[in-house]
């Protein structure tokens, strides 16, 4: 089945929740369902949830309400973590997100990129995000770039990211001897 057939379907089809169910089973374009759909079923959370989960991006075509629903944007970011970009502004300062983000599937290299800067200078999100990808300090606040834990974490998964360290850091010796000769 080909969810994109959906685009072509009269407005009661594109209304009909079932129909927009279905296309989510489809093989092909189920995370365009969102933007076929009619704008009530936009704002139908148990839909938009089905649909996050299919395709976690498909959040941008969810209503305004919606992406600011923190069990939706949740579904969303576990499914692909740049779904964060389409999330309200507040729960981009949602540390309960940004950890949902880091845990995903998809992306979860990208989270400190889009979260807010309040959460870069939050140090269980950046330990974690640094686990997942070690260049990721450097978009870290300067303090947790001097942070010894949270560099040695990075340096010892990717030396190049040494590069993000504070000038406090570059010269521990301790972290000195965790990179190539």
């Amino acid at each position: 089945a080909n969810a994109k057939s959906l685009k072509f379907a009269s407005a009661d089809l594109k209304s009909d929740r079932q129909v927009a169910l279905m296309a989510l089973t489809s093989d092909v374009g189920a995370g365009d369902v969102l933007s076929m759909v009619n704008k009530d079923l936009q704002n139908d959370k148990d839909l938009v949830v089905q649909a996050v989960k299919v395709a976690g991006e498909s959040l941008k075509d969810a209503s305004t309400h919606l992406q600011g629903d923190k069990d939706v944007v949740t579904e969303a970011v576990l499914a692909n973590a740049k779904a964060l970009k389409y999330a309200r502004t507040d729960l981009k300062s949602d540390k309960d997100v940004a950890l949902s983000a880091l845990k995903s599937e998809s992306n979860a290299d990208v989270v400190l990129e889009l979260v807010n800067r309040d959460l870069a200078d939050d140090r269980e999100v950046v330990l974690e995000a640094v686990k997942v990808n070690p260049l990721a300090l450097k978009d870290a606040s300067h303090s947790l770039q001097d942070d010894k834990e949270i560099v040695r974490t990075a340096v010892s998964e990717d030396s190049r990211a040494i590069t993000s360290a504070s000038a406090n850091m570059k010269k521990d010796v301790d972290l000195l001897q965790l990179l190539p000769e």
